[in-house]
């Protein structure tokens, strides 16, 4: 997941070899929607680009892969940070809703704050 996050930050490069077209990656970076400003949890401003969620987390624009119950490979383009999560996603919607929400927090709280300090 992280070398996902890691290739995508380098516009699709990884180890000096072109994997991904980087006009692929920024075309799937472009959003598909636009939505007027919202939140789920910390998550704000979000909007959904061509198979990622873009938006922001403690005021810093990310792209994030996402999958239920909080699979997520947040990328920070300005921080060039990869935070990499799992969480049991054999749970019901409202657990996986909490678990995805605590997990933005912890984001938001705690790794952006003493990434920045």
């Amino acid at each position: 997941m992280a070398v996902l996050g890691y290739m995508y930050l380098n516009g699709g490069r990884l180890n000096d070899t072109q994997i991904v077209p980087q006009e692929w990656v920024e075309f799937t970076l472009t959003p598909s929607t636009n939505s007027p400003p919202n939140a789920w949890g910390a998550f704000k401003n979000y909007n959904y680009a061509y198979l990622w969620w873009l938006g922001q987390i403690y005021q810093y624009d990310l792209f994030l892969a996402y999958g239920y119950g909080g699979q997520f490979v947040a990328c920070f383009p300005d921080l060039n940070l990869i935070i990499v999560t799992t969480a049991n996603n054999q749970v019901d919607y409202d657990t996986s809703t909490l678990q995805e929400w605590a997990i933005f927090d912890i984001m938001e709280k705690y790794i952006l704050p003493a990434v920045l300090n």
